[in-house]
């Protein structure tokens, strides 16, 4: 990616967290999600080319970080499960070396004791946006990565 697309998409998504935080919980109930944990099933980082021949040509390992901390690591075009302080929080998945990978989320609510499943779905340009979704739409978007063989 050039310099330029690098810098005008940290602008973008800088200017799209601003917006998120717009309708930021009240600092009671912030202080409320603090102190316990939360289970976070994440599943995702596929191209829509994987699911179309039901293929990845590769899967890489990248870092999930949460409130800047990291929390685990899961493979692309795949899912997995981490624990999650609870609270309101950024967070980041992070690919580092020669294939640099950066995606980040704006602050969002994890709940305590709940367990959250966030679909990252394609956005465009090499990029993935978050989303929360119901279980049923996670155990289906699970399935059906688990259809998607992988050559190397």
């Amino acid at each position: 990616m050039s310099r330029f697309s690098r810098v005008f998409l940290f602008f973008v998504l800088v200017n799209l967290a601003g917006c998120a935080e717009k309708n930021q919980p009240s600092a009671d109930m912030i202080a409320k999600l603090k102190g316990g944990t939360t289970k976070v099933v994440v599943f995702g980082f596929c191209i829509p080319m994987d699911h179309l021949i039901k293929t990845a040509i590769t899967r890489q390992s990248i870092t999930y970080k949460v409130n800047g901390k990291s929390v685990g690591t899961m493979m692309t075009c795949s899912y997995a499960t981490f624990k999650v302080p609870s609270g309101y929080w950024r967070s980041e998945f992070v690919r580092g070396g020669l294939n640099y990978f950066w995606s980040p989320l704006p602050e969002m609510i994890f709940h305590p004791g709940k367990t959250q499943y966030l679909y990252m779905m394609p956005a465009g340009n090499g990029t993935y946006e978050g989303k929360w979704v119901s279980k049923a739409e996670a155990d289906k978007g699970i399935a059906e990565i688990k259809s998607i063989k992988q050559i190397f």
